[in-house]
């Protein structure tokens, strides 16, 4: 881990634009080709740093070809099409802010792109979480029991691995956290977005939700990674 951490800290050294910048950190190319202006809106990048190069590592070559592909086809194929179609708007498409004509490949990457990844790893999500279900409810179904007892209860206390934040913690917590993003929706509403009060709490309260499911979600990714370097180091 410290051999991994300094070689990343003396690539970083090197690459740094306040440093020595011997190579840059994200080099890119917008193609623009002709008077029709092929491929306009697209662009080719590379954020070769030492964090996304860990990543990569992390992720292994058939995972991490698959964002390859993702990257290639929204960067050279669906943004370009979305500029062709769009160039001709004088007005904006939401979620957009200003004309497609006047947006860089960067600026219709984070409008339009980004949330369609974000659908696509939701929807992976949904799929993982469906897997997960019983794992979930038994879950639950603990916590409650647990409550149930209540703190007089005599019974044996469990490892430390195993020591869970009881119920009730978890239960004021999640409503202090969706009272929270109620009232930051409410006085910084997203840009674009036409909503009320009602709209405001359902998406704090679906947050919560979502972001409770996907904690199993979350954790089967960690131990799938410890399988996995478990049979790397055999």
């Amino acid at each position: 881990m410290f051999l991994g951490l300094g070689l990343g800290a003396l690539y970083t050294f090197f690459q740094n634009e306040y440093l020595f910048k011997v190579w840059p950190g994200t080099p890119g190319y917008q193609p623009d080709f002709g008077k029709d202006h092929v491929l306009k809106g697209s662009a080719i990048n590379a954020a070769a740093t030492s964090e996304y190069l860990g990543v990569g590592y992390i992720i292994g070559p058939k995972v991490g070809g698959i964002i390859f592909a993702g990257g290639v086809v929204s960067w050279l194929v669906i943004m370009p099409l979305i500029y062709f179609f769009g160039k001709e708007l004088g007005h904006p498409v939401y979620p957009g802010q200003v004309p497609i004509a006047q947006m860089s490949p960067s600026d219709l990457w984070a409008t339009y792109i980004k949330p369609m990844g974000a659908g696509a790893v939701a929807s992976a999500g949904l799929i993982a979480l469906l897997k997960t279900l019983p794992t979930i409810l038994s879950a639950l179904g603990s916590g409650i029991r647990n409550m149930r007892q209540g703190a007089g209860a005599e019974k044996a206390k469990p490892i430390r691995t195993e020591d869970d934040l009881s119920m009730g913690v978890v239960v004021i917590g999640s409503l202090v956290i969706v009272l929270l993003m109620f009232l930051f929706l409410e006085f910084k509403p997203v840009p674009g977005a036409f909503v009320g009060w009602a709209a405001n709490l359902a998406a704090s309260v679906l947050v919560m939700v979502f972001g409770f499911l996907f904690v199993t979600v979350s954790s089967r990714i960690v131990d799938w990674w410890g399988r996995r370097q478990a049979r790397f180091q055999a």
